[in-house]
């Protein structure tokens, strides 16, 4: 017989339903869970020594008494009996008796699980109550089920079951929701449960997702706004709303064309219709923002202290926020006009984030002011002389200058920068009297008269002070340079010049204020490179750009002598001579004067040596002096001529000696070498005749025969 067991769970642990035995008796499983109409076996078992016997009472499979066995095992091919209470008993030899039931579950799963909306078809409102039903058919027992509801993955509720009944029936469980428009497309599911303990198995079934669309809206998400002037109300505001709400504008209850662009002038209440499961409507203000702009002129001009007429306003909407700015600092906006107020003004005007600039220039007029810079000047004849007149004043004031000299021709007058300048070049006596600048624009004018007056200029010379002539390279000298004449003398400078190089400059202290001589020292040490040098000194008035030119003295050159020197990479302390080849000195001496030389042979003077060259030719030894004399110096140097006698003509006199000995040496031996062996002696005498020559032969005499051609 074929044994199947099934471990399920169950509702009630280790309770025994139906125990009146006293003595030990087992059943395995102690409780039977089992499917309805799958087979079933259960064992029984005791330990009763005193047994007569045992066996099973039930509906199906009832064994009857069987003897003398310790277990018997109960077995049912398909157990069909929802009310079935299997007993095992046994009877002992004393007559007593005893039994126990067997707990047992039969169950049957569910044949579907579905969900449906109750009392409802098609899509739900939101906000509106509905409930929804999940039904179980054929579910045993119904006490251990469990329906569960989902709502995607999140389980929202539970529900079980208290009903007693043993056999199948159809159960349902019901869910209440009010739907919002987060749950349109929402999948609600429902699962069912048979929680069977641990003796059974693990059940569960689920239906199909259930998806609910959610009706909801038209809602319209709109306030009081401003758009820009050139846009349009599309976009502007926002609806929602399932299904899709159909929208419109109107103005004054007349529909408009909401892509159509809005100018300043069309601000106001605008109505949006929003068309969709209901009709919504929503009133909007909507204000035209544009701007900013600023209505200002590029300049204004005006006299100071006039009463202002300047119009320079910013418009928008909403009203902008003006900012007035000057050399890029922020200022209030003038409100009176003076000078100080001339220049150029940036006008920032600024709605929220959006701003514009503009940039006026103010031109405030004014008259010329008192003329400045110009005084009576006092100048030297030759100078250069000027007049400087400056006045402010807006516009810049146009100057001419009047003067009694009209006719001098070095007279130049120039403007610069607002200044005009009266210059004289070369100044004359013509030039002296008075000068008036007129300055004038068109505020007024203003004038003003000074006077020129000449005296003779300074005198600049240079001197040796103590010495005449030639100076001597390497001695201290000084030169004077006298200024003579001049003032203010605080402004004096004094500069030394050799060639185009300045080496000195002198300032002084005294503040006199008339003329005076004044003089500067320049110390010198020179080198033969400055001979011929050009010393010069300059005296200069720091006047500024009007004072006189400066004045420079005559050059002076001098002339610088130094001692004599002999060039004695020509002329070495030692020198050999040959006897009978007479070996040249050369004596070369610079300096200045150009020295004259002279030369001594063991300290007596040569008569007959070139003074032009130096040079001199010896052909004996001993010692030579050369002296070089200047103006400045005497410069000597001692050479040693050493005489070596000459053996290059007795050398090559043995040379050539020995090379004709060897020579005729030579010529001896290979003479008899070519007599012995190229022309030897022959003769016939005791001829040793070789019959194969035929006769042919000739002897050497010593043996060796010879060949021999006849000739014919």
């Amino acid at each position: 017989m074929r044994k199947t067991f099934f471990f399920v769970l169950m509702i009630q642990l280790g309770v025994r339903v139906g125990t009146t035995c006293l003595y030990p008796l087992e059943m395995n499983p102690s409780r039977l869970v089992a499917r309805h109409g799958n087979s079933v076996s259960v064992n029984c078992s005791t330990s009763v020594a005193d047994l007569e016997g045992m066996g099973w009472e039930a509906s199906d499979g009832g064994t009857g008494l069987v003897d003398d066995v310790t277990w018997l095992m109960w077995t049912v091919e398909s157990w069909e009996d929802w009310n079935g209470s299997p007993k095992c008993f046994i009877n002992l030899k004393n007559g007593d008796q005893c039994e126990e039931t067997l707990g047992v579950t039969l169950y049957q799963l569910p044949d579907d699980v579905s969900i449906s909306p109750l009392n409802h078809t098609g899509p739900m409102v939101e906000g509106t109550e509905y409930q929804l039903q999940c039904d179980i058919l054929n579910v045993a027992p119904v006490q251990n089920l469990t329906v569960t509801w989902y709502k995607g993955n999140e389980t929202i509720k539970t529900d079980s079951y208290s009903d007693q009944s043993k056999t199948p029936v159809n159960e349902s469980s019901i869910l209440t929701i009010t739907p919002s428009r987060e749950d349109d497309g929402a999948l609600y599911r429902c699962e069912a449960q048979l929680n069977l303990g641990p003796e059974g198995p693990q059940y569960s079934n689920t239906s199909s997702h259930y998806p609910i669309k959610v009706h909801h809206g038209p809602d319209i998400f709109c306030s009081d706004y401003g758009i820009k002037e050139g846009s349009s109300l599309e976009g502007f505001c926002s609806t929602t709303g399932n299904p899709s709400p159909r929208t419109r504008w109107l103005k004054d209850g007349q529909p408009m064309n909401a892509r159509a662009p809005l100018s300043r002038g069309q601000e106001g209440v605008y109505t949006l219709e929003a068309e969709g499961r209901t009709v919504t409507r929503k009133e909007v203000r909507v204000s035209v923002l544009y701007g900013p702009e600023i209505q200002c002129p590029e300049s204004y001009v005006a006299a100071e202290n006039a009463p202002p007429k300047l119009y320079c306003e910013a418009v928008g909407h909403p009203p902008p926020e003006i900012t007035w700015f000057r050399d890029g600092e922020e200022v209030t906006r003038p409100e009176s006009f003076s000078r100080r107020e001339t220049g150029q003004y940036v006008i920032r005007a600024t709605i929220n984030s959006a701003s514009v600039h503009h940039t006026l220039a103010i031109d405030i007029q004014y008259p010329p002011s008192e003329i400045l810079e110009l005084e009576d000047t006092e100048g030297n004849i030759g100078f250069i002389l000027g007049l400087k007149c400056s006045s402010k004043g807006n516009p810049p004031p146009l100057y001419t200058w009047i003067h009694n000299f009209s006719t001098a021709n070095n007279i130049k007058e120039e403007h610069v920068d607002g200044v005009s300048l009266l210059k004289i070049s070369d100044a004359t006596m013509e030039n002296i009297g008075n000068y008036t600048c007129h300055a004038e624009n068109s505020q007024g004018s203003v004038t003003k008269t000074v006077g020129i007056t000449l005296k003779e200029p300074p005198s600049v010379s240079i001197s040796l002070l103590s010495h005449t002539g030639p100076m001597v390279e390497g001695k201290k000298y000084q030169m004077q340079c006298d200024v003579q004449n001049v003032a203010p003398v605080q402004k004096l400078t004094v500069s030394w010049y050799k060639g185009n190089e300045t080496i000195k400059t002198d300032s002084y202290s005294d503040q006199s204020k008339t003329p005076v001589d004044e003089s500067s020292i320049l110390t010198i040490t020179p080198s033969r490179e400055d001979d011929g040098a050009l010393y010069r000194c300059e005296a200069q008035l720091n006047l500024g750009p009007e004072g006189p030119p400066s004045v420079t003295s005559n050059p002076l050159n001098i002339t610088v002598y130094y001692e004599p020197w002999i060039n004695t990479t020509k002329l070495p302390a030692k020198i050999p001579v040959f006897r009978g080849y007479p070996e040249k000195l050369v004596c070369e001496a610079e300096g200045y004067p150009q020295p004259k030389i002279k030369w001594l042979y063991n300290n007596m003077e040569i008569h007959d040596a070139i003074e032009a060259g130096g040079n001199l030719t010896v052909t004996e030894g001993g010692l030579y002096n050369c002296t070089a004399t200047n103006d400045v110096q005497t410069t000597f140097i001692v050479v040693q001529v050493v005489l070596k006698e000459d053996y290059l003509p007795l050398i090559a006199g043995f040379v050539a000696i020995t090379v004709v000995v060897i020579s005729v040496i030579f010529v001896f031996i290979y003479s008899i070498y070519y007599k012995n062996t190229k022309m030897g002696r022959y003769s016939l005498k005791d001829a040793k005749i070789d019959n194969t020559l035929k006769g042919n032969v000739a002897q050497n005499g010593r043996g060796t025969p010879l060949p021999l051609t006849k000739l014919s």
